[in-house]
């Protein structure tokens, strides 16, 4: 189940149950982290301009920074999707808690599309200018910031 919203099946991480994704499973491996690939490979599709040592030091601590955020907001939407299940599958299912923690997990999925535009800021701001134009070109449009309406 890719793309973003929800839905029944395949949840997050693997298992079953209510998956909000806003990549192919996870809620966040390619919208909200950077990833792997931006640290000058071609790991997941990104790709980095040649980059200088300081560069590539302020890159990894970006990219580490981001990853425990990220972490961070995975666990607490498994947290939700587990409030949803029991709320759902309980002996008597309670409506009232189904919704609310669908409002929790709109807002942590808000919640890491704006740690991606901000982490993704961040990595353009090290970037000269021949170098972010060069990394615009390569990138896909949902990896840079400014994507969604542009």
């Amino acid at each position: 189940m890719g793309g973003y919203g929800m839905g029944m099946g395949p949840g997050m991480m693997g298992g079953c149950g209510m998956s909000m994704g806003m990549s192919p499973g996870t809620m966040g491996g390619y919208g909200t982290g950077m990833g792997a690939g931006m640290m000058g490979g071609t790991a997941g599709g990104a790709w980095m301009p040649d980059l200088n040592e300081s560069q590539r030091t302020e890159l990894t601590k970006i990219q580490d920074e981001s990853r425990k955020r990220h972490w961070e907001l995975m666990g607490r939407m498994q947290d939700e999707m587990a409030k949803m299940r029991d709320a759902m599958w309980g002996a008597k299912r309670d409506r009232t808690a189904i919704v609310a923690a669908l409002d929790r997990m709109h807002e942590i999925r808000k919640q890491g599309v704006a740690q991606m535009l901000d982490t993704t800021d961040r990595v353009e701001g090290l970037l000269t200018p021949e170098q972010r134009e060069q990394f615009r070109r390569r990138n896909p449009m949902w990896m840079m910031n400014g994507g969604v309406g542009q």
